[in-house]
């Protein structure tokens, strides 16, 4: 049984992370309303955030039978980066699963 699957574009990551991170900041304007305290106005969301944590294995391993070279995985998440073009997250597990498109800001 497979725990869960992770996509960035047609990159399947052989080794599920450790963490996922998931964050929907809101954007909102605080006032100071005499008399009445304090008041916040929500003006909706912003960008969804996802941090991952893992690691890349460094060859082949039972638990990543197919697994290439790290290196070959930084240069293709790269590659996702500098195409400037957003691509799917797609994240398949037990319990929850997330697939929408993206960009990425910090890939290492």
């Amino acid at each position: 049984m497979i725990d869960a699957i992770l996509y960035l574009g047609k990159i399947r990551l052989p080794v599920n992370p450790a963490k996922i991170h998931f964050r929907i900041p809101t954007m909102s304007a605080r006032y100071e309303l005499i008399g009445a305290g304090e008041a916040e106005i929500l003006q909706g969301a912003r960008l969804a955030e996802i941090e991952i944590e893992g690691f890349l294995p460094a060859e082949a391993r039972y638990y990543a039978p197919d697994a290439d070279s790290p290196q070959s995985y930084v240069d293709a998440i790269r590659e996702l980066v500098e195409s400037g073009e957003p691509f799917s997250f797609v994240y398949v597990g037990q319990s929850w699963d997330i697939n929408f498109l993206c960009s990425m800001q910090s890939p290492v």
